[in-house]
C-alpha cells in the first residue's frame, strides 16, 4: 500500500477510523504440489468488532453439507426435495421456488443462490435446517471459538432466531425420507466480545434521527482470522489434519468451487441474466469492485470468495487464481465506511471508499504475486476441472 501512496495514503492515515483489517496469505507449493502458507496481516485484531454480514453464510453452507452427509443413510443428499413448515413466532413456510428446476427446493439450490448472489432467504433456510446451537457447537469444536452465528437475515428478533423451522425431505413420489421437528436452542447466545455499541445515532424507519448507538450485542461475530481460515480449509482441505477439516465429500468441494467463482450470468439455474441487477462484479469486491463494465471477459482469473455488506461494513474473503500465469493467493479484508457515526444507508460510503479500496488492494497484491519468485509453479488443474466439469 505504501508503494501506491497517491491512492492508499488516506486509508493508511485513517486506518483506525476505517477499522481496516487485512490478511494476505502466500501459497508455496512443493514438488508434489502440496501447499504451505505464509500469512501477513495489517491491523488484525479479533477483539475489534466488525459486522461480518453475509460472509457468515459460508460456514452455514459448510455445516449444512456436513449434516446432509451425516444423514446419507436416510437416502437424502443436496439434490433431495425439501419443505419448510412454521411452528414458532416469525417463522414462514417454504414449499417451492419458481426459479428452481421444477420449482423444487433443495440444499444445492440454496447454496447456488447464496454463492451466486448472496441470497438471504437461502441462507435462512440452511440456518433453519442446521439449527443455531448445532451450527455454533460444530464451529467451536473446529477451533473457531470466537465465532458466534446468532442471526438469520430477517426481521425477527434475537429470541426468535433461537428456534428453527420444522423441515422435511421427500423423494419424487412425495414419500418423506427424513423429517426434522422444530429445533430450539435453550441457551441465549450473544457477542463474545460483550456489549458492542457503535456510533452516535441511527435513522429509524420513519426517517427520524434517534440519538443512541447501534447495539451489535446480538449480531453475528466472526473474526477475520476465523473467516480466512475457513476459506483455507475449503480450498485446501488436505493441508489440514482430518479432525480439523469440514466433513464433506469431494463432490461437495467441487460443487462449491464452481459456484464460488461463477458470475451470475453464467448460471442456468437459477437464472440471473440481467446484467444491470446482477453484474459480474456484484460479489467480486477485491480486484473488480468498482469497475463499470458489466461483463468480465478474462476468465483466466477466477475469484473464489464470500462477501459481506451491512451497516457500513464491507468485507471480502477470497482465494484468487490466475490459471494462465500460475498465480494464486488468499486475501481477506474488511473496511468500515461510515465516518459520520450515524447508521443510515445514506451515510455508507461503499462506492466512494470501500469498493475502491478493496479493488485496489486486490490488484496491488495480484501485481506483486505476478513477480514473486516461486520454486514450483502450482498445478491448478483440479480446481479448473471442478469449474468446467464438476463431479457429483
Amino acid at each position: 500500500m505504501q508503494a501506491k501512496p497517491n491512492f492508499f495514503q488516506h486509508y493508511i492515515d485513517s486506518a483506525k477510523d476505517f477499522e481496516i483489517q487485512i490478511i494476505y496469505t502466500q501459497i508455496n507449493r512443493n514438488r508434489q504440489n502440496k501447499p504451505s502458507f505464509i500469512q501477513y496481516s495489517y491491523r488484525l485484531n479479533n477483539k475489534e468488532y466488525f459486522c461480518p454480514a453475509s460472509t457468515s453464510k459460508l460456514p452455514v453452507v459448510l455445516i449444512a453439507l456436513e449434516k446432509l452427509n451425516k444423514l446419507s443413510s436416510t437416502g437424502i443428499d443436496k439434490y433431495t426435495a425439501m419443505r419448510f413448515d412454521s411452528a414458532w413466532l416469525c417463522q414462514t413456510k417454504s414449499l417451492k421456488d419458481t426459479i428452481a428446476p421444477d420449482s423444487i427446493l433443495n440444499v444445492a439450490h440454496y447454496i447456488q443462490k447464496i454463492l451466486l448472489v448472496s441470497n438471504n432467504d437461502a441462507h435462512n433456510r440452511l440456518f433453519e435446517f442446521v439449527g443455531q446451537q448445532p451450527l455454533n457447537k460444530r464451529l467451536w469444536k473446529m477451533g473457531f471459538k470466537k465465532t458466534y452465528l446468532i442471526q438469520q437475515f430477517n426481521s425477527c428478533d434475537a429470541d426468535a432466531n433461537r428456534y428453527s423451522n420444522p423441515v422435511s425431505f421427500t423423494d419424487r413420489s412425495g414419500k418423506v425420507l427424513y423429517s426434522q421437528p422444530l429445533i430450539e436452542n435453550k441457551n441465549i447466545y450473544k457477542n463474545p466480545l460483550g456489549a458492542i455499541m457503535k456510533g452516535k445515532g441511527v435513522i429509524d424507519d420513519s426517517g427520524k434521527f434517534v440519538p443512541r448507538p447501534r447495539d451489535f450485542t446480538f449480531y453475528n461475530n466472526m473474526p477475520l482470522q476465523d473467516l480466512n481460515n475457513i476459506m483455507l480449509k475449503v480450498i485446501f482441505p488436505e493441508a489440514f489434519p482430518k479432525w480439523k477439516r469440514f466433513k464433506i465429500k469431494p463432490g461437495d468441494y467441487c460443487f462449491l468451487y464452481k459456484y464460488m467463482c461463477m458470475y451470475p450470468r453464467e448460471s442456468e439455474f437459477p437464472k440471473y441474466h440481467d446484467l444491470e441487477r446482477f453484474p459480474d462484479n456484484r460479489k467480486k469486491y477485491l480486484m473488480f469492485g468498482t469497475d463499470s463494465f458489466k461483463n468480465i471477459t478474462d476468465t483466466t482469473i477466477r475469484i473464489f470468495n464470500i462477501v459481506g455488506q451491512l451497516s457500513g461494513y464491507l468485507t471480502d474473503c477470497a482465494y484468487i487464481a490466475d490459471f494462465k500465469n500460475n498465480v494464486e493467493f488468499f486475501l481477506s479484508a474488511t473496511i468500515y465506511n461510515n465516518q459520520s457515526g450515524i447508521f443510515d444507508v445514506s451515510n455508507y460510503r461503499y462506492k466512494s471508499l470501500g469498493f475502491p479500496f478493496l479493488q485496489e488492494l486486490g490488484r496491488v497484491i495480484y501485481d506483486y504475486e505476478l513477480t514473486r519468485y516461486k520454486k514450483f509453479n502450482p498445478d491448478l488443474s483440479y480446481i479448473k476441472q471442478c469449474i468446467e466439469n464438476p463431479i457429483k
